[in-house]
């Protein structure tokens, strides 16, 4: 402190800071202590610098909070304003909200003169699609659930899949294949995981979410005996696998990943393991490209990961591609690709890029009529998860409305079987199903975009029926469509009588694909 006031000694120093400068006797002990009561002018900036800094910190930190909430605020105001502007309330997810569309198409269209009735097969109100319907061979597999026959289910698998027992089953398919029908629209493998979805159904109508069951044997009491039995057994393999994925989506939910609690996340991933164990158990019996077991290692891969579950999923799909396959069989397997083009979406492994490459790839090499064209209004559909449409609408844009419009006459080419695929009796329900299926996501697609006429003609076709899930969801919201593009759900005590049990060939207006049993203008 001497130096810095530029004295020379102590006397010099006691003169200069003058009466601040105190002296602190110790008393007994002798001697003292010189104390300074002030500070000098170099402290007192110090001190002023870093208050100031302070200072500026707590105002930065003051002014973003605010700019925060700024923003939630103007978020918050721009969904009530989208509330408002729709004529009911509006769906959670905005980026595909159903409600805002109708009431942009609500205002594009004047009022329809009258109601087209939807008769479809007597049903009276809107309902998801039942796959299986009457299907004999359906019946008896849920039957032998029932009873806990793995014995039947074991022997019509293994026949079925050997190439046995498949005789008119499977004719349409191999019609496909040999260009008596246009298009290429199934394969063998399809009727194989049509049949095991079928069994796997039946299993989980008895499992609950009361108690989220994590052990093996939990699962099902029945494919304990049969595992138990036929340890070396593909069928039993491949339904347990499926069980077990199944059961362990029941555990998760189809909820974000947001609204899925630690103790469901949890038997999710312990049911996924058990499913692994299954898949593991494959490999060792040499079906590791078996497509039921390439679909499962999609599946697999996209609940546990990479690292957790080892499987890399690019890879699976190269190799698939290059196995050799029967000339009867088509490479483009539904279950699959589906599959996949989830495992690609950004909210699993992938992202916007991946998903669209891999749908784009193989749309390139389709057919005309190939049921997988429905991979490019999936593909959009997942995209306008991450899209603004209120400040963007994303399915008015030129170049997705080109892109899904030519996936959409590509997937249903003039020629196609418009108006005899619900009773053609040669199609076999697992192309039954995947073809509703198709038109179901090309209705919701062709109606995001605006292009009602289209719509319309597959709501036509797809009748009260949709497929279950996306991109609807829940059976009100696609009711609600079918009502604003003009449907009814009234019956026509007139034209559904107890004994019309067959399309008239006859038309509605100009556009003789459509049967008037399938519409009618009242």
């Amino acid at each position: 402190h001497c130096r810095r006031m530029g004295a020379s000694s102590k006397a010099e120093w006691i003169e200069l800071c003058g009466d601040r400068v105190t002296y602190e006797d110790k008393g007994r002990s002798g001697g003292g202590n010189f104390r300074i009561s002030g500070s000098s002018g170099s402290s007192s900036t110090d001190s002023s610098v870093v208050f100031g800094f302070l200072m500026f910190i707590f105002i930065c930190l003051r002014v973003a909070l605010l700019i925060a909430r700024c923003n939630r605020y103007n978020a918050a105001r721009r969904y009530r304003q989208v509330r408002a502007s729709a004529a009911s309330p509006a769906t959670t997810n905005i980026a595909n909200s159903v409600e805002l569309e109708l009431f942009t198409m609500a205002g594009r269209e004047a009022p329809r003169q009258g109601t087209e009735v939807l008769l479809d097969d007597h049903i009276v109100d809107f309902t998801f699609h039942e796959p299986s319907g009457n299907d004999p061979r359906a019946t008896a597999l849920k039957q032998a659930v029932i009873n806990n026959n793995w014995k039947m289910i074991s022997n019509d698998l293994r026949a079925s899949w050997a190439g046995q027992g498949r005789g008119a089953e499977s004719a349409s398919t191999m019609a496909k294949a040999s260009g008596e029908k246009p298009g290429v629209k199934g394969n063998e493998h399809d009727i194989d995981t049509f049949y095991v979805g079928v069994v796997v159904s039946k299993i989980a109508e008895h499992w609950t979410t009361a108690f989220l069951e994590t052990e093996a044997t939990s699962m099902s009491t029945m494919l304990n005996e049969w595992v138990q039995a036929e340890p070396s057994s593909l069928q039993c393999r491949v339904v347990r696998m499926e069980a077990f994925m199944r059961w362990a989506w029941k555990a998760r939910t189809d909820a974000v990943i947001q609204r899925v609690s630690q103790r469901q996340a949890l038997a999710f991933v312990m049911r996924l393991q058990h499913a692994l164990a299954e898949l593991k158990c494959l490999f060792d019996l040499g079906h590791r490209m078996h497509p039921l077991v390439v679909a499962g290692q999609i599946t697999i891969g996209m609940g546990l990961g990479r690292r957790q579950s080892q499987i890399d999923v690019r890879t699976v799909l190269v190799n698939y591609e290059q196995q050799p396959h029967r000339t009867t069989d088509d490479i483009w397997n539904y279950s699959i690709y589906v599959r996949a083009l989830q495992y690609f979406c950004a909210k699993w492994h992938g992202s916007h890029e991946q998903m669209f490459a891999l749908a784009r790839s193989v749309v390139a090499r389709l057919p005309p009529g190939h049921f997988l064209w429905v991979l490019i209004p999936m593909a959009h559909f997942e995209r306008a998860f991450g899209a603004d449409v209120i400040e963007t609408p994303y399915w008015k844009s030129p170049s997705l409305q080109q892109e899904v419009g030519h996936a959409y006459h590509q997937a249903f080419p003039p020629d196609s079987h418009e108006t005899s695929w619900r009773y053609d009796e040669q199609l076999h329900p697992a192309e039954h199903s995947v073809e509703r299926t198709t038109r179901t996501w090309f209705l919701y697609a062709m109606f995001m975009m605006g292009k009602y006429e289209e719509a319309r003609r597959q709501v036509r076709l797809v009748g009260k029926r949709p497929s279950n899930g996306a991109p609807f969801h829940t059976i009100a919201k696609y009711r609600r469509v079918a009502t604003g593009l003009g449907f009814g759900t009234e019956v026509v005590a007139e034209v559904v009588g107890e004994d019309s049990t067959t399309p008239t060939a006859e038309a509605v207006g100009e556009d003789s694909t459509i049967p008037i049993a399938e519409a009618t203008l009242v």
